[in-house]
């Protein structure tokens, strides 16, 4: 069932329809020029933090009514964070292992280490250049030399040119 046509001028069609109990979105578009090739926007949104694929089919036929081209692709939507956010470690207090969840809203340069309680670095998670997304990190509890540390009280700061945050997480032994 087609739920909209739109004819953006005599020579172009568009055609759509959403079938959201099959989870599909159907856009066909047809070109009675030769030389009148356009791109097709789809507006995807999504509900969760999270990477979702989807998957395009397509097909191009010649003048003729002949196929030129056709294949299928899977493209993977990622939800750009509209902010800096650093969240809170989880388990909180853990053993031994522990993730901790940052976002960036565009690329940038990050350094994400822990401290111990007396400021000390204990070793860096992250020190590089990251495009914008959300990231997961997991701390096994060990220092920059794969040494356990010991339990106790640590922190966690990510810094970027434009934010800083700090957080405390627990260690239980």
């Amino acid at each position: 069932m087609i739920e909209n046509a739109n004819v953006t001028n005599l020579s172009e069609i568009i055609l759509s329809s959403n079938q959201q109990d099959a989870g599909q979105a159907i856009y066909e578009a047809g070109s009675l020029s030769r030389f009148d090739l356009k791109s097709i926007r789809v507006k995807a949104e999504q509900s969760e933090n999270n990477q979702s694929p989807i998957f395009v089919s397509y097909i191009f036929y010649g003048s003729g009514n002949e196929i030129v081209s056709e294949g299928e692709q899977e493209i993977t939507l990622v939800q750009i964070p509209e902010s800096f956010a650093l969240n809170q470690n989880y388990p909180n207090p853990f053993n031994p292992l522990t993730k901790i969840q940052y976002q960036l809203p565009y690329q940038t340069d990050v350094n994400l280490s822990i401290y111990d309680i007396l400021g000390n670095e204990v070793i860096v998670l992250v020190h590089q250049n990251q495009s914008s997304g959300t990231y997961n990190i997991i701390w096994d509890a060990v220092d920059r030399h794969g040494r356990e540390v010991s339990g106790g009280v640590y922190f966690y700061r990510i810094k970027t040119r434009e934010f800083t945050k700090t957080k405390k997480l627990i260690l239980l032994k």
